[in-house]
């Protein structure tokens, strides 16, 4: 007897993920033998009602939808056709079985026609429209597959792999990126008083909440949990991931072995900072203090300035992000951070300090005797303050003649533009400056700053790292930083890509076509020093992708490459997809390209993979030599920023709240409420306050 065989249409397809399968079992189909030609009339209507069931559903969704009804199964479709159809909100099950009355199961075919389309028998019409639905319905399918072929390779040429939230947030960006075109500040004018310094909404936490945690601190408690107390080991043990630094985390509170305190975004306020900063007055093991999005305001501000005047050998890390600090009470701050030996790192994140704080920012610089880091970002300072700050800082000059101790300098989103990017330019060619790492980023630069700058930055040679996603820049501006830093003996990040926050924060794209492809190329090519390059998605034709990426795989330090076009190969013939036929026409000249692009890909992830394998060797906590997976994982981030004083702000906390809304399962709030006074209650708070508010996403 011949073996039981099985009806499934194309059982390796991936539905999508919100498409179950219809037909999740398989269908058994006797063979078609002398003896056995047809199948039990039974198993024949129990198959056809299932069948005839899953195709009721799909005709379901799809008739009433407009691109259905106009839909041509033989009018052939271009590649952008077919990302412009609507599978992203209609799709049907991929794997449907449809059989035709002209196969071996005509039988089971003429059967599902008869139950989808009942009519007096002996007429033809249900096998007339089941014909006319199967071509419609097999036809819709294949473009479909097309449509989540096309998408992952629209993926792949921006750069995402595998993370959905990710793709579409690319795919949005080379949407606005092609759309704006070169920054023109006279249609797009951005301000030059920076984004506002506000921090993310947030509650106040419950004295009840954060006291454990401060009965740790005052007992002198470190990293361990302690019996008898709620503390446990954090994250199972494991500590912070991925780099498994163990610690004791409370209900809301965290210590690290390396010295951290980590309360960012549990919300002391003004209610609870000075009972922390009373904690903390005995424990001589916290080092790093991480009070990010707290809210604590002036009045958290001048507790803070009174422990450090009376405990200034104690912290080396101040993180203050979004805390509600404004420019008098930054002042009382900067009083006592001049006379701390201890502190090396300040983040002002979010705060609104304002021009009038320049000044202040000027001493912090200046006298802070051991200050390495300095975040300043989206502080309100403007392209005025920026302008004033940095002129004086280009006259400065030491009693011992010497640099000052600032390396990383971060001036993200303060509304710099041609004027503060001169200033900027003028103290990195000063004597007295011996800045390795500047930020820019979210600043309307635009090319006149560039230009001003890049005058600049060929003096500066400590420099090492420079970060300008989203200024305004087009090729013009491109190239004079390119031009200015080629041969940089130190140099070893570059950064012109597109910012995360663009689109939320207003800033315009930096825009860097074709005509910037051979001063990218000298630049890679006199740069040895690099180690870290992105440009990001960005509207060069794909062939010069190729050019650049060609001269990449031969660079002799190069670890991380980040360059993608936003266009389709626009070289070749643009094929055309026959839904009725299930396959393209000139599929010949896109596959050799494919392969083209795969070899060139190919060649710079060897290149990358052996200067990651040269640099780290067998660094990853044992003799096996590094991955490039781990590297990503782990070490990319270094290049970026400053390994020692980065480390010493991770928090788990911002790392949950990140994780869990990249997959979705959170989403974070960024602006408050409209009518809600709970930053004006900070501002003006001389003892606890009650705030029981909602947020707006």
């Amino acid at each position: 007897m011949a073996p039981e065989t099985y009806l499934i249409l194309h059982p390796e397809e991936n539905n999508g993920p919100d498409v179950p399968s219809q037909l999740s079992e398989k269908i058994p189909i006797k063979p078609s033998t002398s003896e056995t030609s047809r199948l039990d009339l039974q198993q024949l209507d129990d198959t056809a009602a299932k069948l005839a069931n899953a195709i009721e559903d799909a005709l379901n969704i799809l008739y009433p939808e407009p691109a259905f009804q106009s839909f041509n199964p033989s009018l052939p479709l271009s590649p952008d056709d077919i990302l412009a159809m609507p599978f992203s909100d209609i799709r049907i099950d991929g794997s449907l079985v449809v059989p035709s009355h002209k196969s071996t199961h005509k039988e089971l075919a003429d059967t599902v026609a008869w139950m989808l389309y009942p009519c007096p028998s002996g007429s033809k019409a249900p096998l007339v429209r089941y014909g006319h639905d199967r071509v419609k319905i097999r036809s819709w399918a294949a473009v479909q597959r097309k449509y989540d072929a096309l998408k992952n390779s629209k993926n792949r040429r921006l750069g995402i792999r595998g993370d959905e939230a990710l793709a579409e947030y690319l795919s949005e960006v080379a949407e606005h990126l092609i759309k704006q075109g070169p920054w023109d500040p006279s249609k797009f004018p951005i301000s030059a008083g920076g984004v506002l310094g506000i921090p993310m909404p947030v509650n106040i936490a419950s004295a009840k909440s954060l006291r454990p945690f401060f009965d740790h601190l005052k007992i002198g408690g470190q990293h361990e949990a302690l019996e008898g107390r709620a503390g446990k080991d954090l994250n199972g043990g494991l500590g912070d991931i991925p780099y498994g630094t163990k610690g004791v985390e409370y209900e809301k509170g965290v210590i690290y072995a390396d010295g951290r305190m980590d309360l960012c975004k549990m919300v002391v306020g003004p209610d609870h900072i000075e009972n922390l900063m009373e904690s903390l007055k005995l424990n001589e093991f916290v080092r790093h203090f991480l009070l990010g999005n707290n809210i604590i305001g002036p009045l958290g501000a001048k507790a803070i300035a009174a422990f450090i005047g009376e405990c200034p050998d104690r912290m080396d890390t101040w993180y203050l992000a979004g805390n509600c600090i404004d420019g008098p009470s930054f002042r009382m701050l900067v009083d006592a951070l001049i006379l701390s030996p201890a502190v090396t790192n300040v983040w002002l994140k979010r705060n609104p300090l304002k021009p009038g704080a320049v000044g202040d920012v000027y001493r912090l610089i200046t006298e802070t005797p051991n200050l390495r880091t300095l975040d300043l970002d989206q502080t309100e300072l403007g392209d005025i303050g920026i302008t004033q700050l940095f002129s004086k800082l280009a006259a400065f000059k030491r009693d011992d003649g010497g640099e000052l101790p600032l390396k990383h300098l971060y001036l993200n989103g303060l509304g710099i533009s041609t004027d503060g990017a001169e200033a900027v330019g003028r103290f990195f060619s000063s004597e007295t400056c011996g800045v390795t790492s500047i930020y820019l980023s979210h600043n309307p630069i635009g090319d006149t700053g560039a230009i001003a700058l890049g005058k600049y930055l060929g003096k500066a040679s400590a420099l090492e790292r420079l970060c300008m996603q989203s200024v305004g820049i087009s090729s013009a501006g491109a190239s004079a930083i390119f031009k200015a830093l080629a041969q940089h003996p130190n140099l070893r990040m570059l950064d012109l890509s597109q910012a995360y926050q663009t689109i939320d924060l207003g800033q315009a794209f930096n825009y860097i076509n074709d005509s910037c492809a051979p001063g990218v190329i000298d630049f890679l090519e006199q740069t040895p020093s690099l180690e870290f390059f992105c440009l990001g998605p960005t509207p060069m034709e794909p062939a010069t992708i190729r050019a650049i990426s060609n001269t990449a795989s031969h660079h002799p330090a190069l670890l991380y490459l980040e360059l993608n076009s936003v266009f389709p190969d626009r070289s070749i013939p643009p094929p055309r997809f026959i839904p009725v036929q299930d396959k393209f026409t000139e599929q010949a000249a896109w596959t050799a390209m494919s392969e083209l692009d795969n070899r060139i890909q190919k060649e710079v992830r060897q290149r990358l993979e052996a200067n990651v394998k040269a640099k780290y060797g067998g660094r990853n906590g044992g003799e096996k030599e590094m991955s490039y997976r781990d590297f990503i994982t782990k070490e990319k981030r270094f290049l970026v920023n400053d390994k020692e004083d980065i480390r010493k702000i991770d928090s788990v906390y911002r790392n949950r709240d990140a994780g869990m809304a990249k997959k979705g399962l959170m989403k974070l709030a960024k602006r408050w409420v409209e009518g809600d006074n709970t930053l004006d209650q900070v501002m003006a708070a001389a003892g606890p306050i009650c705030c029981s508010r909602q947020r707006r996403g």
